[in-house]
């Protein structure tokens, strides 16, 4: 039984590359888990989050492929096209 998700077990939509960009909200891996399918799908758009979601989401995205047999510098590698398209947005900024 597979107890992290993957793109095999959970396809991404056909448009899901289209979007504008990407908002996340909270760095838990059912939030930010699929990141790495949708770049490779092609998405070059910014990811949008505060400091803190952004730090976390990085924790969870490198660990995940590790425990899935990736070394740590596979993950390291697939981090960095996750921090180009990174855009910082200040949480005193985002309407409630």
């Amino acid at each position: 039984m597979d107890i992290l998700p993957t793109t095999d077990v959970h396809p991404l939509p056909d448009g899901a590359r289209d979007v504008d960009a990407v908002f996340l909200t909270h760095g838990h891996l059912d939030h930010v888990g699929s990141l790495p399918a949708l770049l490779d799908g092609g998405f070059a758009g910014p990811i949008l989050s505060t400091r803190a979601t952004f730090a976390i989401a990085r924790i969870v995205l490198r660990d995940t492929p590790v425990l899935e047999g990736a070394t740590p510098d596979e993950a390291d590698r697939s981090l960095e096209r996750l921090d180009a398209l990174h855009r910082p947005v200040d949480a005193a900024r985002v309407p409630a």
